[in-house]
């Protein structure tokens, strides 16, 4: 082998070997950052979660969360957003409700995985419940736009019943 044949050879490998050392961190940085879809939450006061929503009240949780069935084998039509909902009983104490007819006061409609910032609650607790409600009448909550005190609730939002705050 002719020394200029060793030289291009040598500089080739080289070339390789730092084309790999900076290959390795990218693809390393690469896996380490993929797409995830996820709730996250902006913190909120409490005063504000109170003034934001439509409705403030006590709901006794009578089932777990039922979601509509979807046909699971049509993977690229499936609804990753859905909603499903809670059958519940609202109490005859609430802190705020509108006077508004067609409300449906036996569901809490919330998105139905927790990535969607969906609301998880355990049948037969009795928890404080903020949220909103459309026009339609339907009670919808979510993670980071409502208040979910199980009871006994916090002396703070216990003195809102009688006292709200100003919003």
């Amino acid at each position: 082998m002719a020394r200029s044949d060793m030289v291009i050879s040598c500089i080739q490998g080289t070339m390789a070997t730092s084309s790999l050392k900076l290959l390795l961190p990218v693809l390393v940085l690469a896996c380490l950052f993929q797409f995830g879809y996820g709730c996250s939450c902006y913190p909120e006061s409490l005063k504000d979660l109170y003034c934001r929503a439509t409705f403030v009240a006590k709901f006794k949780i009578l089932s777990t969360l039922q979601v509509p069935k979807q046909d699971n084998t049509d993977y690229y039509n499936y609804n990753f957003d859905q909603d499903g909902y809670y059958r519940v009983r609202m109490a005859r104490r609430t802190w705020k409700f509108p006077e508004q007819d067609n409300v449906n006061k036996r569901r809490l409609y919330t998105p139905a995985s927790g990535g969607m910032c969906g609301l998880y609650l355990s049948p037969g607790e009795v928890y404080v419940i903020s949220g909103r409600i459309s026009s339609d009448g339907t009670m919808y909550v979510a993670m980071c736009s409502s208040i979910a005190e199980r009871t006994p609730v916090s002396g703070k939002l216990r003195r809102w019943r009688r006292n709200p705050p100003q919003c």
